[in-house]
């Protein structure tokens, strides 16, 4: 019975465990896909999580990508104060430098000032000296002379400086300058002492160039047209401290072949003394001079009131820049004197020649006479016009390379230069324009043939002249002596000028000095005499008979 009712519940629960039509279809479906609901379930669990994770890892990237910003901030910024330090430093050491410079200058500036001082101090003392030396050979005097003579001598240093004091009437003032309101011109000297005006240049150009020079900015003073010497000659003013080299650039950007220097200063050189009377050393009318010479005069103004001069033929002409100037008259009374001097108790070397003065000095309180290249450059022109045979310098000067360039263009012309050799001693080098080629350059000799104790020495020196206690003209309207290589040169210039009016060449003319020069000191030319002291009449030099030196066809 129990197992029957057994067998019925068995037979009753088949249905069950048999699966239906629709959960078979589900499970093949499932069969089909590759696993059951639970395999399904966990692909969906896996689903949500891959998107976490890429979340995360952007989000890592992103945080790594802002600490590379950042580390790149900080690493330019580093750069950048890494320069700021390094601008800094720079700027730091140009400072330094700026201040090393600075005071470099100022000490540069402090020893220029101490040699200037050095220098005055050296010049008043030469000064000094010159003076004592002067004050004791009028004491020695000359064998013979007379107690009136020693009189004269003695009043000598009142009459100049009175003279000094005197401006030439005639002379008229040149160019609107403000100078003229300044007390003094102010004076600067170069490193080998020689003398120029201060922040004023000469240039000296052709006409086109000339015109460009307004483009410089500087002051131009005078603009003088030289038509003998086919030039341009120009007085420029500079801002204050300007140089040589500086001025050149300047000048030269827009007038390149333009010659540009200093404004240099030049000054007579003459001596105190008494003594011999000119014609009665030199004799030129011996030469058998027809005709008048013209001769040039590059000086001082000249006392035309005086005796000895009033009937003498002087045409007069000043050069002078600078407004309200006194204009010296004493050593140009005394040159022209010595030419063309004429009075009962008096004679010149020639006095029926006619000379032509340029007055090119003024009167300077603290320099003395004093006489610029600009002036010196004009009046050279002016005596081309004029048609002079020989211009007489009895001045000296340093080298200054348009005054060369006039004194070459005036020889070109076949007008020569004689100047004086200077007084500065015999081993000071050479002055100019004595000094250029071309020009005869003259020393002074004593009375017993004895070269000048102050007169300079060198090759330059072509003959030597009387020029030691010679009587001439002076500016009071008296009579006094004096000596020095100034005197001599112009008795150099009255035999030359003599020569050529009697139609030689300048090459004969020179070949009749050489001819008629005395050898002193050394046999031959050397460089105290030269070819020896001049002696009239003048005989022509043979070719084997002249001296050793200049060569004739060569002057």
């Amino acid at each position: 019975m129990f197992l029957t009712a057994c067998f019925v519940a068995l037979l009753l629960s088949l249905p069950l465990l048999a699966p239906s039509p629709l959960r078979a279809s589900a499970y093949a479906n499932a069969s089909a896909s590759g696993g059951g609901a639970w395999f399904s379930r966990q692909e969906d669990d896996d689903g949500e999580e891959e998107p976490e994770e890429e979340e995360e890892q952007e989000e890592e990237e992103q945080e790594e990508e802002e600490q590379e910003e950042e580390e790149q901030e900080e690493e330019e910024q580093e750069e950048e104060e890494q320069e700021e330090e390094e601008q800094e430093e720079e700027e730091q050491e140009e400072e330094e430098q700026e201040e090393e410079e600075q005071e470099e200058e100022e000490q540069e500036e402090e020893e220029q000032e101490e040699e200037e001082q050095e220098e005055e101090e050296q010049e008043e003392e030469e000064q000094e000296e010159e003076e004592q030396e002067e004050e004791e050979q009028e004491e020695e005097g000359e064998d013979g002379e007379e107690d009136t003579q020693s009189a004269l001598a003695s009043e000598q240093t009142d009459r100049e400086i009175e003279a000094r004091n005197v401006a030439n009437e005639d002379a008229p003032d040149r160019g609107e300058d403000d100078e003229g309101d300044r007390d003094e011109i102010e004076i600067g000297f170069e490193e080998d002492g020689d003398r120029y005006v201060i922040d004023e240049w000469v240039i000296f150009t052709d006409e086109d160039s000339a015109a460009e020079l307004d483009q410089t900015g500087f002051d131009l003073r005078e603009v003088e047209v030289l038509g003998q010497l086919d030039r341009v000659l120009v007085r420029a003013r500079s801002p204050q401290g300007m140089n040589l080299a500086r001025a050149r650039s300047i000048i030269g950007s827009v007038a390149p072949d333009a010659s540009v220097t200093h404004n240099h200063i030049y000054q007579t050189g003459q001596g105190l003394g008494y003594g011999r009377v000119p014609n009665e050393l030199f004799q030129i009318t011996r030469f058998g001079v027809s005709g008048t010479p013209r001769i040039g005069v590059i000086d001082t103004a000249v006392d035309l009131s005086h005796r000895a001069l009033s009937e003498a033929h002087i045409e007069t002409r000043d050069f002078v820049s600078y407004a309200g100037k006194a204009r010296p008259r004493q050593h140009g009374t005394s040159v022209v004197s010595i030419l063309v001097g004429q009075d009962e108790n008096f004679a010149g070397l020639l006095p029926a020649a006619e000379i032509f003065a340029a007055s090119v000095f003024i009167d300077s309180v603290t320099s003395g006479d004093m006489a610029t290249t600009f002036g010196l450059v004009q009046a050279i022109d002016w005596m081309l016009q004029n048609e002079v045979q020989v211009i007489n310098f009895s001045l000296t000067g340093p080298d200054n390379p348009i005054l060369q360039q006039a004194i070459a263009r005036a020889r070109s012309r076949g007008v020569y230069a004689i100047a004086a050799i200077g007084n500065e001693g015999p081993t000071a080098p050479p002055l100019f324009p004595a000094a250029y080629e071309g020009v005869i350059g003259v020393t002074a000799v004593t009375q017993r043939n004895q070269v000048y104790r102050l007169a300079g020495q060198g090759s330059h020196v072509d003959f030597a002249a009387p020029g030691v206690f010679i009587t001439h003209a002076q500016a009071d309207g008296e009579y006094t002596a004096s000596s020095g290589t100034s005197l001599a040169a112009p008795f150099v210039s009255a035999v030359f000028a003599a020569l050529l009016e009697q139609g030689l060449s300048p090459q004969e003319a020179y070949s009749r000095l050489q001819g008629a020069a005395e050898d002193l000191g050394e046999t031959g030319f050397d460089p105290v005499y030269g070819f020896g002291l001049l002696r009239v009449p003048a005989e022509p030099c043979e070719a084997s008979t002249c001296s050793a030196g200049a060569d004739p066809s060569e002057f």
